[in-house]
């Protein structure tokens, strides 16, 4: 049995991602009490997956294929991920990613935009008669409020006895004793009711409505003491970026499945009384964000109706949704993501960097495709090109090789050079020739552009490095905890002296005609190990940012932001002790 001790590498053929060990939403405990808020730990999980584990194996493809079709999902992606979970579980290939250094400010691997401000002020104002780059609001918001409302867990289970016995005196206990009375927690709804007159809810029959609130995904609940929900903040946050000069054409909201409705609510009573408002969008976390939970013998797990345990497949498989993004909001260009529980307000330094990072992702992204349509039509001469070139090569660590003349070869010498010191692709190999041909395919791929904050040590997510692949490919890539070897975590990812940079989830992503480069055949995935119902349960998970934050799929850059734009909520206490500023 491979466990989260060590990684445990195998994709079809090549690689995949470690293998976690987790405890779900709904494992067993001694006396589970069914409070229905279903990521309480002793709860129910009704309606979200948790059900009898005495069904469901798979005796042939046809048998997952038809159990697939119960539930939506695809059966050529779900038998994929049943057998990477197969070979991660059998450990028929080991190994991690081998982090050779990380991406830092001189290496080359992170780029200071305060060092090329005014390259990017000259190539935009190149730009002045052409159609502006334009972005939409990207907001992954489905996630669970279990690590965020974890302090209310026994209130739950105290909530769900008193509907039982009739007996409130565990709740007036909890409030009584729990909560902080120096900084309240900010929650909404009769939850906050709840808080302020125990009493009254208890005798009221409330704790339904209550224990309903409890159920809500993070987005809905209060982001600081002024009672903003994050849904709300985000939503201010873009309002204020567009008047800095950031030209949103929409926002899109991804909501957990069955909330879609609440979510568009919210968002439909937040711009009211707005006529010029950002268009919003809300889908949910469908089938296709989706996976089966599996057992250790490649069983999968169902419930009593025979149908599968669906679980999401991690947010990775939000690349799904980018073509249905170009759909609802054809005139954008890119994506900008940026996680829901990422307060950053709107004071004027956090809107100035916001602009400063969209002006350089709009900049590049136009770069990029001066390249892909004048070096197709082998238009070598072309002014636009040579301008792209020369803005590309200024953002490449300082060489003599900048220069080149406007021909044939002066053209694919520096798209080589972009490629190899910009992009950190290996274009023919490590130095190796490489034809016009294989240079416009590189450049055929998407832009991406991450920005990376100061790395506190403290930090838990995605770092920036230079990586060897287990089958020996060298690139860079936005890596998660998941693919480091225990060794390089601590002496590397952990250590800011050494991995100066940390991913906040500060993305913009272009927009393109289709998305081969994200297709399902990329090592960026883990076999997750999970208790539920208090049986060891695997799924797999994909890395967005991993995906997007790859050399191998993408024109991708990491550019350095400032902390300013990294504040994240992830505690009752973080959200207690927030002074946010918000315009109106």
């Amino acid at each position: 049995m491979v466990t989260g001790d060590g990684p445990t590498n195998v994709r079809d053929g090549a690689l995949s991602g470690r293998c976690l060990d987790q405890v779900e939403a709904g494992s067993a405990v001694s006396t589970p009490v069914d409070c229905g808020v279903p990521w309480f730990t002793g709860c129910s999980s009704r309606g979200s997956g948790g059900f009898d584990l005495n069904h469901g194996s798979i005796k042939s493809g046809d048998d997952l294929d038809a159990a697939c079709g119960t539930v939506g999902l695809i059966p050529a992606v779900i038998r994929r991920h049943e057998r990477r979970i197969t070979s991660s579980l059998s450990g028929r290939i080991s190994g991690a990613f081998e982090i050779q250094t990380p991406c830092r400010l001189e290496n080359g691997g992170v780029v200071s935009l305060s060092r090329i401000e005014g390259n990017i002020r000259d190539f935009i104002g190149t730009m002045d008669s052409l159609q502006p780059i334009v972005p939409v609001a990207f907001v992954p918001a489905a996630g669970a409020a279990s690590r965020f409302l974890e302090p209310l867990k026994p209130l739950a289970q105290a909530l769900a006895k008193s509907l039982t016995s009739g007996n409130g005196d565990a709740v007036m206990k909890f409030v009584r004793e729990v909560i902080p009375k120096d900084k309240p927690w900010p929650l909404p709804g009769a939850l906050g009711d709840l808080i302020r007159s125990p009493a009254a809810i208890s005798g009221s029959g409330k704790a339904h409505e209550v224990l309903e609130t409890l159920s809500w995904p993070k987005a809905l609940f209060p982001c600081s003491r002024s009672g903003v929900t994050f849904l709300e903040a985000k939503s201010r946050e873009h309002e204020a970026f567009r008047g800095n000069g950031v030209a949103f054409c929409g926002e899109l909201y991804v909501a957990p499945a069955g909330r879609k409705d609440h979510f568009k609510t919210s968002l439909d009573g937040i711009k009211s009384g707005n006529e010029g408002a950002i268009p919003h969008e809300v889908v949910e976390q469908d089938a296709t964000l989706s996976t089966m939970r599996f057992r250790r013998d490649g069983s999968f797990v169902c419930g009593p109706d025979g149908k599968p345990s669906v679980v999401p497949a991690g947010h990775g498989a939000l690349v799904n949704l980018f073509p249905a993004v170009r759909k609802s909001f054809p005139a954008a260009d890119y994506l900008l993501i940026r996680n829901v529980d990422n307060v950053c307000g709107t004071s004027p330094e956090v809107c100035r960097e916001v602009a400063r990072f969209c002006d350089f992702s709009s900049a590049l992204i136009r770069a990029v495709r001066h390249v892909r349509r004048f070096a197709s039509a082998h238009d070598w001469g072309a002014t636009g090109l040579q301008g792209a070139l020369r803005f590309m090569l200024s953002l490449c660590p300082e060489t003599e090789s900048r220069k080149f003349t406007p021909s044939l070869d002066g053209c694919l010498s520096a798209m080589a050079q972009i490629q190899r010191e910009l992009f950190h692709s290996l274009p023919g190999g490590a130095g190796g020739e490489v034809s016009g041909d294989e240079l416009i395919q590189l450049f055929s791929r998407p832009v991406n552009v991450l920005g990376q904050v100061q790395n506190s040590g403290k930090d838990v997510g995605g770092t920036p490095v230079f990586a060897v692949t287990p089958d020996g490919k060298r690139e860079k890539v936005c890596i998660e905890v998941a693919h480091v070897s225990p060794a390089q975590v601590d002496s590397v990812l952990r250590n800011p002296a050494v991995a100066t940079h940390f991913n906040p989830v500060f993305v913009a992503s272009e927009l393109v005609d289709d998305f081969p480069a994200y297709s399902s055949d990329h090592p960026y995935w883990s076999c997750v190990h999970k208790k539920f119902e208090g049986e060891d349960v695997f799924y797999h998970e994909s890395f967005l940012y991993e995906i997007l934050g790859s050399s191998s799929l993408s024109n991708v850059v990491f550019v350095e932001i400032p902390r300013s734009l990294f504040n994240p909520h992830k505690t009752l206490d973080d959200a207690a002790s927030a002074s946010v500023t918000f315009a109106r």
